[in-house]
């Protein structure tokens, strides 16, 4: 609050505030013109966040004045800026690193092109999946970058990751539609483009920077100096490095319980994970603030949370990946998709990506690296979500905190190998283009009058958006591109992001928002249109407009599940609120310290998803996408109201509590379904056998949930259900919740001739251990059919391994009389304990 009356002492004064004589003339002027006052302020006492606020406008205009200036020197030498080196002084100092800071990226571009192509040619061994990803994620967007011009690190990285990931995306469906599927020739053309603008832009800048004469050695003195203190900021980190390293031995996954995976961890990954957040804490919000360290520390965070799973585990966790896994399968075989098979090929993006990916990196199996995926796009979702938040608040202490926040509220697991996470990264790409290319100086007036009405307080100018100096035309035209690659890679993503900026164009802090909206929505609906009848006909596009009933959370079945379970889900539940809550009352905070007028679009990403609720409930996971899509926002919001705390200390404690709070609830709601989600590479080893030896037109009927089905390349030649359903008993009423026997093999029989006359029934520990969990059966049941089966001369074992079971229904005719089970010992089928290799 600003007052007219003498400060106390121990306040400061914006008269001559810290020498910045030129931001008091101009808050003059701005207090005159809102006032309408023609005399001098007098002195005013005013609060730490207002003053930091003034003095980040004053940067921002004094950054601004020479910022496209300097930029335009990043495409064409430092001649276009006017100044040249002296031999006594060389460059300024900030146009002296910006010129070295273009020739080290330029130079570490090429580096990862050249290991890049040389991996593709079948260099560096083992090595070789890793180098092909590190250049596909780096270097068609990093050219594009170079081209266009970029202002700091991290939204250079940022939209470096995410931009390659669109144009890869865009290049792989002109493959799969045009049946012309050539990855390599792909690859060879990004990289040969990418090439040439670096090149250009390395020569650009070299000459300029080989005529600098400048001194070096007080730098470098000063650069040894700043290594001590960031080695000891680090060390919480590197011991929770070490100690994650060491308790992944420890970690048995053999007999985990109804509570998942939290009972079986270690106390040393818990020492690692506890290190993590409080060096975190202390990194983000202590007296020494580096974005370097902020960024090792949520870095450290994501490897801890989220590759635990994959280091641990052989083959990739969740049953439905496999489904994924086989569509990349079939586009790696044909070299193109099929729209009759099923709805992902006629959403391909994603798919045709991996297969590019598979073919270049020589993982001809996706089982090799799907395990990674959710390491990896949560890695870059957090990337861009930290851009995000600088670009809105010039702060990268709340893009730090915004990050970290985000790591342990992501417990709905959207980020796995599948179209979601990369339509999500696409999406946040997407909006850090926005907001770095298209921004608006301030919200429509009439929504600040409404939060200054609600808060109660009168609202701090807006500061003056750091655009990036893109043609207009070209930001709109890389947002359009994101945009399709988006809708063609997921169904409901689109949506979203349509939500999203229809309601910053409503606020006015986008612009041309009419151009931008009306291309996404002509985008959106135009890919829907071919594919409408499809989607009414298998799923339905409007499937509730009731929001009570549309953010039910369902499963396939009305079940009463363990007590493990119910613990899960109201934890998941407990960590929900406590993201929306608090983000609720961070966007209250800012308003009430005037901030509201730059905080409205963070709100508005925070709400919109909700929006989706009122018409369709997406398979039983509208409040999944909700809270997915909504993460970031209040991410954002919660970061930025601490920052307007006074006491250090009180940041430190708040953000720490919170943090810490959410990482435990995060535990259970992750973690909790991992008896579930954990599969053994004998289950994974079995379907890929079935794929490759069972005669196609056949069906492979499952027992119970729970087991990799449509792995195979050639999935499409077997039978089933229409749509994303799988061939289930327990899908049917009349095998649920009770016993189970000989007497109901007739129903067995007749629920696979519903497909085939010959036909498979697999039978494996996974889908017991799940019939068991969720109680579909009371326990034991599956066994007691599993028996009858055996002993039935309808059936005849067709394959077996130490987890699972396959088989074969005999055509009526050629059923010989009944069949000794003497060669299958029925005392192994009840195998509840998992066992994992």
């Amino acid at each position: 609050m600003i007052e007219t009356r003498r400060p106390p002492s121990g306040r400061r004064t914006i008269n001559g505030s810290r020498g910045h004589a030129t931001l008091y003339q101009r808050w003059c002027d701005q207090v005159r013109a809102a006032t309408g006052a023609v005399s001098h302020p007098e002195p005013v006492e005013i609060e730490p966040f207002v003053e930091q606020a003034i003095l980040e406008r004053s940067s921002e205009l004094n950054r601004r004045e020479g910022l496209e200036s300097e930029l335009r020197a990043r495409r064409g030498g430092a001649r276009r800026t006017g100044a040249r080196p002296t031999p006594e002084s060389g460059y300024p100092a900030p146009q002296r690193a910006t010129l070295r800071r273009r020739v080290g990226v330029d130079l570490a571009l090429l580096g990862v092109l050249v290991l890049g192509a040389w991996a593709a040619a079948g260099g560096l061994g083992p090595a070789r999946p890793e180098a092909i990803l590190l250049a596909a994620i780096a270097v068609p967007g990093g050219g594009l970058l170079i081209a266009l011009g970029v202002d700091e690190s991290l939204s250079a990285l940022a939209l470096a990751v995410g931009l390659s990931l669109g144009i890869e995306i865009l290049g792989s469906l002109a493959m799969v539609w045009s049946t012309f599927w050539h990855p390599v020739g792909m690859a060879v053309v990004l990289g040969g483009g990418s090439a040439g603008l670096l090149v250009r832009d390395l020569a650009g800048a070299g000459r300029a920077l080989a005529r600098d004469r400048t001194p070096r050695r007080r730098e470098r003195r000063a650069r040894l100096r700043a290594c001590g203190p960031a080695v000891a900021a680090l060390s919480p980190l590197l011991t929770a490095a070490v100690l994650w390293a060491l308790s992944l031995p420890a970690i048995d996954t053999s007999h985990l319980g109804q509570y998942g995976l939290p009972p079986a961890l270690p106390s040393s990954w818990y020492c690692a994970l506890a290190l993590i957040v409080i060096g975190a804490t202390i990194a983000v919000w202590g007296p020494r603030r580096s974005g370097w360290i902020i960024g090792a520390y949520v870095l450290g965070l994501a490897v801890v949370l989220y590759a635990t799973v994959p280091a641990i585990s052989a083959v990739p966790q969740y049953s439905w990946v496999y489904k994924h896994i086989g569509v990349v399968r079939f586009i790696e075989l044909h070299g193109h998709v099929n729209g009759s098979v099923d709805i992902y090929n006629r959403w391909p993006g994603f798919f045709a990506l991996a297969a590019s990916f598979s073919e270049l990196s020589g993982l001809r199996d996706p089982v090799a690296y799907a395990g990674w995926a959710e390491l990896f796009f949560t890695t870059v979702a957090v990337l861009l979500i930290a851009a995000i938040a600088k670009a809105l608040t010039r702060d990268i202490r709340i893009a730090g905190a915004a990050a970290l926040v985000f790591l342990v509220a992501e417990w709905v697991g959207q980020t796995y190998f599948a179209p979601q996470a990369t339509g999500y990264v696409l999406s946040l790409t997407a909006l850090l283009v926005l907001f770095r290319t298209l921004a608006t100086e301030a919200p429509h007036e009439r929504f600040v009058r409404f939060v200054r009405f609600a808060s109660r307080r009168k609202q701090l100018p807006a500061r003056s958006p750091v655009r990036l100096p893109w043609p207009r035309r070209g930001a709109i035209a890389v947002v359009l591109g994101l945009d399709f690659a988006i809708a063609a890679t997921h169904q409901l993503t689109p949506y979203m992001l349509l939500m999203q900026v229809g309601a910053l164009g409503l606020l006015g802090v986008i612009g041309p928002r009419r151009t931008v909206f009306l291309g996404m929505l002509a985008i959106t609906i135009g890919y829907l249109l071919p594919n409408l009848t499809y989607i009414q006909h298998n799923y339905g596009l409007f499937t509730s407009i009731d929001p009570f009933n549309n953010v039910q959370h369902s499963t396939l079945y009305d079940i009463a599940p363990s007590a493990g379970k119910v613990f899960n889900a109201r934890t998941s539940q407990l960590l929900t609120y406590l993201l929306w809550l608090p983000g609720g009352l961070a966007a209250l905070i800012l308003a009430r310290r005037g901030l509201g007028r730059t905080a409205l679009p963070v709100a508005a990403l925070a709400l919109t998803p909700f929006g989706v609720i009122f018409g369709n409930n997406y398979g039983g996971e509208a409040t999944l996408r909700v809270i997915l899509f909504s993460s970031p926002g209040c991410a954002i919001l919660i970061g930025w109201a601490i920052s307007t705390f006074r006491a250090r200390a009180a940041r430190l404690l708040v953000f720490g509590a919170l943090t810490a709070a959410m990482a435990a609830l995060f535990l259970p709601s992750f973690y909790g379904m991992a008896e579930l989600n954990l599969l053994p590479s004998s289950e994974v080893s079995a379907s890929q056998y079935f794929y490759t030896h069972a005669p196609e037109g056949t069906v492979l009927m499952l027992s119970g949930p729970d087991f990799p089905i449509r792995f195979g390349k050639n999935y499409d030649r077997f039978l089933g259900p229409k749509g994303d359903d799988d061939p289930n008993l327990l899908a049917a009423n009349t095998l649920r919740y009770r016993r189970l026997g000989p007497a109901d093999l007739p129903t067995v029989i007749s629920l696979i001739e519903a497909y085939a006359r010959n036909g498979f029934l697999v039978f494996s520990s996974s889908q017991m251990e799940y019939a068991s969990v969720f109680g579909l059966t009371p326990p034991g049941q599956l066994a007691n059919l599993e028996r009858a089966v055996a002993g039935s001369p309808r059936f005849r074992l067709w394959y077996r391994n130490k987890d699972v079971r396959i088989y074969q229904l005999r055509p009526a005719s050629s059923s010989p009389g009944r069949v000794t089970t003497s060669a299958i010992d029925l005392r192994s089928i009840p195998r509840l304990k998992r066992r994992f290799p």
